[in-house]
């Protein structure tokens, strides 16, 4: 299962990189909403792509359970304080981020 946040700019490499019978979630399109690919990918593995628009409460709570029993760990790049949020943001922009900016206000 591959989870496509940003669009344009990842849709077709995730379709390629989901193996036979795999499953593609997309819930966002931060770079764009039309992905272009090539379909042969989809039918050819007997993908499934799947939209979503958000968490209910009950998911977001079986979520947190899965992290603060250890069986999940949410991949962050970095923690700062509110005097890094700029350079945080502008990190964002550059796509220089692998995983979540956390901003932490006792960091200063």
């Amino acid at each position: 299962m591959v989870v496509d946040y940003t669009g344009r700019a990842t849709c077709p490499a995730s379709i390629r990189a989901t193996r036979h019978g795999g499953r593609i979630l997309t819930c966002g399109a931060t770079t764009g909403f039309q992905a272009i690919t090539d379909l042969r990918y989809v039918w050819t593995r007997e993908h499934s792509i799947i939209g979503s628009d958000g968490w209910t409460r009950e998911d977001l709570e079986k979520l947190l359970k899965l992290v603060a029993d250890g069986r999940l760990t949410p991949l962050i790049d970095r923690t700062v304080g509110l005097s890094g949020v700029a350079a945080a943001e502008q990190a964002l922009e550059d796509r220089a981020v692998l995983g979540k900016i956390i901003v932490d206000p006792r960091l200063g």
